[in-house]
């Protein structure tokens, strides 16, 4: 069997990073032929142009990474997709996500208790 994985974080350290490296071990461990989409590391541009919508309403894609990409989902027999969602990173797959109105619990002043 032949799976593909897009996967997305910028960071080699990431959960999501550990995440694909677990599922890489299992499938081939398991004798899967696998293919990881690295969206980062194939510097794919997730935002659609002008031009690229024009295309997708016509069905003629004009990013060659778009074709390229879908020959290659198109050869799988499993899709995985790996990636986070958060409000406060920027990365392609949030990047049109708005920041948030209040700040992040985490990095928000704690009251004081005596």
């Amino acid at each position: 069997m032949r799976t593909a994985i897009v996967f997305n974080h910028p960071y080699e350290g990431s959960f999501c990073s550990a995440i694909l490296q677990s599922v890489l071990r299992g499938l081939q461990s398991a004798g899967h032929e696998t293919d990881v989409l690295h969206l980062d590391n194939e510097k794919f541009d997730p935002v659609m142009s002008a031009a690229d919508l024009k295309g997708f309403t016509l069905s003629k894609p004009i990013d060659p990474k778009v074709l390229e990409y879908r020959e290659r989902l198109a050869a799988a027999d499993h899709l995985i997709f790996i990636f986070s969602i958060t409000n406060d990173l920027r990365h392609p797959v949030p990047r049109l996500t708005p920041p948030l109105a209040a700040p992040h619990p985490m990095r928000s002043p704690r009251p004081h208790h005596p």
